[in-house]
């Protein structure tokens, strides 16, 4: 984890028990070629096996697993609302806090369409135009992860989007039927306590990148 995410003060000050998790981003976190190859999401499984690992091992740390509260910020904040509508995220967790995101925030989740489209650039970047999904990711496999990271920000998206991210319905089994569809109907985790609020000028750090003649 970044070190601006580092919870000694929050444990020291909250009386909590800060766990911090890393998860798979980019490329090797959210391509999706709707296909079990490349099924997407997988980066949010990652999450959810620290969910699980919390549950079985927390009370050895001190820790209530009957107590759990997520939180995060931007795209950690729309991966908590992934784990609000996952049918299989659920139980493993019983309040969240949530800053700047949603989900239906469109720079953190897509459908299934604009996934795969840019997936498929994505490849194309890296000269894995192959139709087959299973030789474009033996393909893919065979870039370094140098080469992957540069291609991902070569991907063609609006401003403030980013290439490769959550999709509403994936191909793994994370979301058992379309995210946003079902935040929408509000066939959610029931009963949940959450706190909503935002980051102060989060949009100006992404703004250096998007709008580098300005800064210059």
């Amino acid at each position: 984890s970044l070190d601006v995410y580092n919870g000694k003060v929050l444990a020291a000050k909250g009386n909590v028990i800060v766990v911090n998790i890393n998860y798979r981003v980019g490329s090797f976190g959210f391509l999706f070629l709707d296909d079990d190859e490349v099924p997407g999401n997988v980066g949010l499984l990652d999450q959810r096996l620290a969910l699980h690992w919390v549950q079985e091992n927390i009370a050895a740390f001190g820790g209530d697993p009957n107590n759990v509260c997520l939180f995060g910020e931007s795209a950690g904040a729309a991966a908590i609302f992934a784990h609000v509508v996952s049918e299989k995220s659920r139980d493993l967790f019983h309040r969240v806090i949530v800053q700047s995101s949603s989900m239906d925030t469109p720079w953190a989740v897509v459908d299934p369409v604009t996934a795969k489209a840019r997936s498929e650039e994505f490849a194309a970047q890296l000269d894995c135009k192959q139709s087959n999904v299973a030789e474009m990711a033996a393909c893919l496999r065979d870039k370094t992860p140098e080469d992957l990271n540069s291609a991902y920000w070569n991907v063609a998206v609006r401003f403030m989007e980013f290439p490769l991210v959550i999709v509403s319905k994936d191909h793994g089994g994370f979301f058992t039927t379309d995210a946003i569809d079902a935040w929408k109907r509000k066939d959610f985790k029931p009963n949940l306590q959450i706190l909503i609020g935002t980051d102060a000028d989060e949009g100006s750090y992404w703004a250096i990148y998007y709008l580098p003649d300005y800064y210059k």
